[in-house]
């Protein structure tokens, strides 16, 4: 029982280590963007989809997901998650093919 332990603490660490390599997207204006970061955000952190398609809501995240997420290679994961005015909070956890 204990090496079962011991094997579900390493994968879920490793599961953690993968997740947590790529630095956060916020899709959301500037002001909630510094509040989720808890600083100014970076250019490559703060993709914005306002110019091209206006207020997409709820949809909003995942368009921002879709167009920015070149950068994960193979096998990487990617967390999406969106909450908010308007909307249930909600999270996916994805794996890049």
């Amino acid at each position: 029982a204990k090496r079962h332990e011991q094997d579900l603490l390493e994968q879920k660490l490793a599961f953690e280590r993968k997740l947590l390599v790529q630095p956060p997207l916020h899709a959301g204006s500037p002001r909630q963007t510094k509040t989720v970061l808890g600083r100014a955000p970076e250019e490559d952190e703060a993709p914005v989809i306002l110019d091209e398609y206006a207020n997409t809501s709820s949809a909003g995240s995942v368009i921002a997901f879709h167009k920015f997420n070149q950068d994960l290679k193979e096998g990487s994961l990617g967390m999406l998650c969106s909450f908010g005015a308007g909307y249930s909070i909600g999270s996916a956890i994805l794996e890049k093919q």
